[in-house]
């Protein structure tokens, strides 16, 4: 009964942290899991999206989605996407980074160069 009586006693003193947490897992579970759980239902069904019909087919769709090969040429697409859009402009600005502070001859017209389209206005 101890143990009870202990749990009652930090549910008490916590009440206003479940409080401020309610509404963000609240908001969580509406817009984040059950979005994603729905379309993991959906994907294992043959549902065309209109009818109220749906049959259970398992991981058919996924197996019929892997032998495409629109498929492939879009995962494709997506890595490029993702070398030369994300990592290759971050890893050149780490390199810049680096490079700027080992203390190069003309330091201080490099960084006027790289940080100047910062700080002027374009118009």
């Amino acid at each position: 009964m101890n143990s009870r009586s202990d749990w009652y006693a930090t549910l008490r003193g916590n009440f206003g942290h479940w409080v401020f947490l309610i509404l963000p897992m609240f908001l969580f579970l509406i817009f984040y899991i059950i979005p994603i759980a729905a379309t993991v239902f959906l994907s294992v069904t043959d549902w065309n999206g209109i009818s109220r019909n749906f049959n259970f087919v398992g991981l058919s769709n996924y197996i019929s989605l892997l032998g495409q090969s629109r498929f492939h040429h879009a995962v494709l697409n997506n890595l490029a996407w993702l070398v030369f859009y994300l990592l290759a402009p971050s890893g050149l600005g780490l390199l810049l980074a680096v490079i700027l502070d080992r203390g190069l001859k003309f330091e201080g017209f490099f960084r006027i160069v790289f940080f100047l389209p910062f700080t002027v206005p374009a118009v």
